[in-house]
């Protein structure tokens, strides 16, 4: 599942990124990423203590206080920038578990470091 690691790298990449890293750990939530096709595929997000940390499921027990369960479509677009989690949820696209609240506002940021949005007063996009 190559979208699966290509969002490891992207959240790696948040994670090495001062001010996005410090934004999402202030969540103060560990947080599983799961593959509606496979249960056995995710990612596990410790955003706590003003950092962000990428854990491999699979070393033992997530203890996650959010679950989001993803299916490879929702899982690519996130990869590229193009996600709207919230909406992926009302359509039943996607489900959860746990306040995904605190979530839904910071994932923005992973995003916008992979599709950066047009600056306001640019000619850029057309007018």
């Amino acid at each position: 599942m190559a979208a699966w690691a290509r969002l490891g790298e992207v959240l790696d990449a948040a994670a090495a990124e001062p001010s996005v890293a410090h934004r999402i750990g202030a969540i103060e939530h560990r947080v599983h990423l799961r593959s509606a096709e496979d249960p056995d595929v995710g990612l596990v997000l410790d955003a706590r203590g003003g950092r962000l940390e990428v854990v491999d499921p699979g070393a033992g027990s997530t203890d996650a206080t959010i679950e989001l369960t993803l299916a490879l479509a929702d899982v690519e677009l996130l990869t590229r920038g193009r996600l709207r989690p919230a909406m992926a949820i009302a359509t039943g696209r996607a489900t959860y578990r746990g306040p995904v609240r605190e979530l839904l506002r910071v994932l923005p940021l992973v995003q916008a470091m992979v599709a950066p949005p047009i600056a306001v007063g640019t000619e850029e996009g057309g007018a």
